[in-house]
């Protein structure tokens, strides 16, 4: 049995996901997606873990502590999702956009970014004060005719160019364990004001950018995506072999898993940044799967029968145990039973046989 995304995939598959949510496409415009419904665009199925926009205001200027004169226009320009919300700054305007944002008092990373498009030549994307307290980014222009940061002071930002003309801007910053607050700052660019759009504004803890959380005067909670197989009638639960091909998996731990089930000390495909690590009551050889984030698209391997499992990543040298898989009953994709270890990316294609492949075969499927 062969089962290939896009038919396939989502046929088989059942979402647990208690809030809408956005997945981008590859031109970079993204798509909205009611709760428990499958995230699948043509850049794969996306599964996240649980995040939350602390930013009240997603699509308008920050606004909590300071705006500009004259203040912003709101709904000037189509967004990345289609619709008329981003914003932008009229001519001449002078000032600046503000809001900070409270923070608890930890040692935690928090993460920025936001959506901007040059809308004519000239026009730059720009803040004077960006982050936590202490740890923070000054005076950081972007210049889009050059597609170079111009200026930049205490760092830089992180930058994804889209195919729609769109930028999605973003940046990290480890609280201070201050716990006062996030900075928030947007400035229009003198003489040039009026040419940038900006949209989709988040801060979230975590140590990079989930995908889109809409606010509208509120923190908002995306909930995690809990990918299951709705019928598990082709699976051979004593011997078999899946390939699953992933794509832009953020921030892989210990324990990330590819496919998971309803016993949590042995997976049945996992990815570490660690490997042999010990995970619970037992130690599973993750495989030589490096560590970080597989930014482009990675092929992960397992083959499991009696008398253990197998696994290979991109075409690397397989490792064994001799650990059996445990209850099979039900099968979750890039996740754990809980909703947890969430591989934070895409699954762009899963294949499977009814019989344990060798080592050999392993290494040529993910090569």
């Amino acid at each position: 049995m062969s089962c290939k995304y896009p038919i396939n995939l989502a046929s088989l598959l059942s979402c647990t996901r208690l809030t809408s949510g956005w997945s981008e496409r590859a031109d970079g415009s993204l798509q909205k997606f009611a709760a428990g419904e499958l995230r699948i665009t043509d850049k794969g199925l996306l599964i996240e873990e649980a995040r939350t926009n602390l930013n009240p205001y997603s699509d308008i200027a920050p606004n909590l502590n300071s705006v500009t004169t004259p203040p912003p226009l709101n709904n000037t320009q189509t967004a990345p999702d289609g619709t008329l919300t981003s914003w932008s700054f009229p001519t001449g305007a002078t000032g600046v956009c503000q809001s900070n944002i409270t923070l608890p008092a930890d040692s935690e990373d928090y993460t920025f970014s936001i959506y901007v498009k040059p809308l004519a030549a000239g026009g730059r994307f720009k803040s004077v004060a960006l982050g936590i307290n202490t740890n923070n980014l000054y005076s950081y222009e972007y210049d889009f005719d050059t597609d170079t940061a111009s200026i930049s002071y205490w760092g830089t930002l992180n930058v994804e160019k889209f195919a729609n003309g769109w930028y999605r801007f973003s940046r990290t910053f480890t609280n201070d364990g201050a716990g006062v607050r996030f900075t928030v700052r947007i400035n229009p660019y003198a003489g040039h004001e009026e040419k940038v759009a900006y949209w989709g504004i988040q801060v979230e803890q975590g140590s990079f950018p989930s995908s889109r959380i809409k606010t509208s005067g509120a923190t908002m909670t995306r909930a995690p995506d809990l990918i299951s197989f709705s019928d598990l009638s082709w699976l051979d639960t004593a011997r078999g072999t899946f390939l699953v091909e992933t794509n832009e998996i953020e921030n892989v731990v210990a324990g990330t898993r590819i496919l998971g089930s309803n016993s949590p000390d042995t997976p049945l495909c996992v990815i570490s940044n660690a490997k042999s690590a010990s995970y619970n009551s037992g130690s599973y050889n993750y495989g030589t799967f490096g560590s970080g984030t597989f930014s482009e698209s990675a092929k992960h391997a397992v083959g499991y029968s009696a008398s253990g499992r197998s696994i290979s990543s991109n075409g690397g040298t397989v490792d064994s145990d001799s650990t059996l898989i445990g209850d099979l009953s039900s099968l979750y994709l890039g996740s754990d039973d809980n909703a947890v270890l969430n591989i934070n990316g895409r699954i762009k294609s899963i294949s499977y046989w009814p019989e344990r492949k060798s080592d050999a075969e392993l290494q040529g499927l993910t090569t």
